[in-house]
């Protein structure tokens, strides 16, 4: 009985955590007429395994409902109307 408590409380962890980690907020840094944005998914999840040897088996996987992909884009002014651009 505490085993079947112990894996639905790490399941509906590993969900929370899931919904959590595929956010999708970009982070932007700004200074003097530059900026940086990091933008992507993460998506990572707790996996909690037994074996039929009864080995057991507890990581921190990629992949929950898609795969992590980031990138960076930015800009810098560099005078008299022009503006340098990348995306990598």
């Amino acid at each position: 009985m505490r085993t079947s408590k112990i894996r639905l409380a790490l399941g509906a962890l590993a969900s929370i955590a899931a919904g959590a980690a595929t956010a999708q907020t970009p982070f932007t840094y700004s200074k003097d007429g530059s900026s940086v944005t990091l933008y992507g998914n993460v998506d990572y999840y707790l996996n909690y395994m037994t074996s039929s040897s009864g080995s057991k088996s507890i990581s921190l996987q990629d992949g929950a409902i898609q795969r992590s992909r980031w990138g960076l884009r930015g800009d810098k002014n560099l005078g008299d109307g022009y503006t340098g651009k990348f995306v990598a």
